[in-house]
């Protein structure tokens, strides 16, 4: 068999997105500020000194070429060294700065962070942060050393140190838990397409096998043990038989409204002289609905043709609101209120809808008919559903990753000394605020997935507006532009988290809103002083934007894409369960005999004399050799319904018919009592040919068999085996033997219904082979 599609896009396969993301963003830092300064100064600067740039972006263009994709992580953090390495080595002779130097280092560390492992990232952001600690020991004159005066110069190659091992950290966490998700993901898709097969083939199973045993095993036996003295009737039911054999080898198909009734019709043998169907909306069914209301109206239909004594049955077929609903209403002796509800809604009419999300109701009272409301929904419960949460909540639902998420956040804690030293006052004030902005991250970080996430959004916030406000009135003019340059990439930078907090549209806001203070906070400078500070949040704020529009789109597009593989997913599973469902359809019919069809037909057509002893045991025998197809002849996991099969081919022995059937197969281990076998062996030795009913079921998880036989036959059998239960006060028709529980009520005028449940043994409901 082909083998089943995946449902989903791999997560994993983002990452491949994302690197080449970050190779487009870290080559635009790294090259493009740098092009724009080379171009304003070409008059100023040595035309040699271009090489130095030149190279380096050819080595990226090269990077970003689909021949070269598998090299392009090393082409990019290689493009980057270069380019730091160059200007180190190759001093241009005269000319302005054109090279913002820790906008370069970084790059390198976030290209190096997405595209690499572990090991190799590591050691090419440690050679950044070297490289750039160099440069700012021994400067040349291309270099723009933006905001390097802090800390002895170390404060550009410690924020490379921090944030980039963040980075890689974050982009490793993520990738695995990606991993782990597509595993689990596809684990779930394999079990769940396996179930929904086998759930499937087994209902294929079991339908057709309650379909051959109420069609061709009944007539079978009827014309073996002479069961029915009506000729033609039984020539009716054999070419009933035919037809059924026919229809039910066909694939199966939605069916309507009126093609449901009239199947079950032909199917349940109804007789009763006025028999009329209203069908208000002929609404198609799909597959699976059709045949569980087509299974349930037989049921309902057989109930009638047997017990009712009916000479009317109205059939209607409707739909109220989100419900279709077929009723059958009869005149007949009804049923009275224990009946009801002690035996109507444990049987197959119940077990064919409830798989569907259906129902079954009766009401009846003795003497004025009965009515059963057959309802299933409209739209069937989704049996082909996989779970899966979108991208953005998978790669945040760590911690850890949610924390290295805001890592320019923990940088600004490091050198917050430095930072805030330079400010008036020792900056004491920024420091408190920007302590608790960090707190507040941290919180957000471990509270993420309660109530609290939207107020602690709006805390940080605020925290960072106040920070710029504690900063922008303890700055000490031009001497705090470089501390002004690294609170806007500490606080600004640190955001991230609360960026993919909130997943609704106002989430946009928070960014243009921590634009603008930084924007304040950098005019409070000096005009002398404010490009470099300008320049890293243009930078910091364009970065992020992009990376954080991009990444949105690229989640929502990678959601949409893994949606439309889990539909094409279900619709493969669908038709390879289609296959091996008609595959066992067709298996499980193939198990009535050509012999057996032509018996039915010869009879059908009156060619044959249901009459003659050689019919008879042709007859016998094929019901035999069709009982060992079907596999009934062994020996069930119930003790209750393995007594119930031995009484059965005791009945057979004697020339008596007795139908049976299973509900839902229970699995009890205890033995049964010597006077309940001797009960059962009463009813189907002393009841006529054909009016005994025996079905299996498991009911709120004990084993159950329900036994429908002559009132005057009970009587007998109770009499004979049970008839100590009868003197015991009290009980209203129930009783108790050991670990069993017998019930008795009047069904119609003619028929009692015994209810034999187990009151102790704890059982599970298994698919039957009968």
């Amino acid at each position: 068999m082909t083998e089943v599609s995946k449902g989903s896009v791999p997560l994993a396969a983002i990452f491949n997105r994302m690197g080449v993301l970050a190779l487009i963003a870290a080559g635009s830092i790294e090259f493009i500020p740098a092009l724009f300064l080379l171009v304003v100064h070409a008059n100023e600067l040595p035309p040699a000194i271009w090489l130095t740039w030149a190279i380096p972006a050819a080595l990226l263009v090269v990077a970003l070429l689909p021949r070269f994709r598998r090299f392009s992580s090393a082409c990019q953090v290689g493009s980057g060294l270069l380019l730091l390495l160059g200007a180190i080595i190759f001093p241009q002779t005269y000319g302005p700065g054109w090279l913002p130097l820790p906008f370069v280092a970084f790059a390198v560390a976030f290209g190096a962070a997405f595209n690499s492992k572990v090991t190799t990232g590591l050691g090419l952001i440690f050679a950044a942060a070297g490289l750039n600690l160099i440069a700012v020991l021994h400067p040349t004159p291309q270099m723009i050393l933006a905001a390097a005066d802090l800390a002895g110069g170390a404060i550009g190659p410690v924020f490379v140190l921090i944030a980039g091992p963040a980075l890689l950290g974050m982009a490793q966490i993520w990738r695995r838990t990606a991993q782990i998700a597509d595993e689990n993901t596809e684990a779930m898709e394999a079990s769940t397409a396996a179930t929904y097969r086998a759930v499937q083939v087994q209902s294929a199973r079991t339908g057709v096998d309650r379909r051959i045993h109420e069609t061709v095993l009944n007539t079978l036996n009827a014309i073996a043990q002479r069961g029915v003295d009506d000729d033609e009737l039984l020539r009716s039911e054999c070419r009933r038989d035919v037809e059924q054999m026919e229809l039910g080898a066909l694939t199966a198909t939605e069916a309507s409204m009126s093609d449901i009734i009239a199947e079950a019709t032909v199917a349940a043998g109804l007789r009763t002289p006025e028999v009329r169907t209203r069908v208000d909306v002929d609404q198609v069914l799909p597959r699976m609905s059709a045949s569980a209301l087509r299974d349930a109206l037989v049921e309902a239909l057989r109930n009638v043709e047997r017990h009712a004594q009916a000479q009317n049955v109205v059939i209607a077929a409707r739909q109220f609101g989100t419900l279709y609903e077929i009723s059958v209403e009869d005149d007949g002796t009804g049923l009275g209120q224990q009946e009801s509800e002690r035996f109507g809604m444990r049987n197959t009419m119940r077990a064919s809808l409830a798989a569907m999300g259906g129902e079954a109701l009766i009401d009846s009272s003795p003497g004025r008919g009965t009515r059963v409301q057959l309802r299933i929904p409209v739209v069937a419960p989704a049996e082909l559903r996989v779970p899966i949460e979108p991208v953005r909540r998978i790669l945040l639902d760590s911690n850890r990753s949610r924390i290295l998420l805001f890592a320019p956040a923990l940088f600004g804690l490091v050198m917050l000394p430095w930072i805030a030293g330079s400010l008036v006052g020792g900056g004491l004030a920024y420091a408190v605020l920007f302590v608790a902005f960090l707190a507040t991250n941290f919180a957000l970080s471990l509270m993420w997935k309660t109530r609290w996430r939207v107020v602690l959004v709006v805390l940080t916030v605020l925290w960072v507006l106040a920070a710029y406000t504690a900063a922008g009135s303890s700055l000490n003019g031009c001497d705090s532009a470089s501390a002004v340059h690294w609170i806007i990439n500490s606080v600004a930078g640190g955001i991230g988290l609360v960026l993919f907090a909130i997943e609704r549209w106002w989430a946009w806001i928070i960014l243009p809103v921590v634009t603008l203070g930084g924007l304040v906070l950098t005019f409070a400078l000096p005009s002398g002083c404010r490009v470099v500070p300008a320049m890293s949040l243009i930078v910091t704020v364009v970065y992020m934007s992009a990376a954080l529009f991009l990444m949105a789109v690229l989640f929502r597009e990678f959601d949409r894409r893994r949606s439309d593989a889990l539909v094409l997913w279900a619709a493969t599973v669908e038709y390879q369960a289609e296959i091996e469902r008609q595959i066992m359809v067709t298996s499980r019919w193939s198990r009535v005999s050509a012999s057996t069809t032509r018996l039915l037909r010869a009879i059908a057509d009156g060619q044959l004399d249901v009459d003659t002893v050689e019919v008879r045991e042709r007859a016998a025998a094929e019901e035999s050799q069709l009982r060992r197809n079907l596999g009934q002849k062994k020996k069930a996991t119930s003790n209750l319904w393995q007594a119930v099969l031995e009484e059965v081919n005791h009945a057979e022995t004697l020339g008596r018919s007795v139908e049976v059937s299973v509900i839902s197969m229970p699995t009890d281990a205890l033995p049964v009592p010597a006077a309940i076998i001797e009960f059962l062996r009463g009813i189907v030795s002393q009841a006529p040919s054909r009016t005994v009913t025996i079905k299996a079921l498991v009911d709120e998880g004990l084993a159950e068999i329900i036994v429908t036989a002559p009132s005057v036959t009970v009587d007998i059998a109770m009499a004979d085996s049970l008839g100590w239960m009868r003197s015991t006060p009290g009980n209203s028709g129930v009783f108790e033997i050991e670990h069993f529980e017998v019930s008795r009520v009047r069904f119609d005028e003619r028929n009692d219904l015994v209810s034999i449940r187990s009151v102790q043994d704890v059982v599970t409901a298994e698919v039957s082979d009968v």
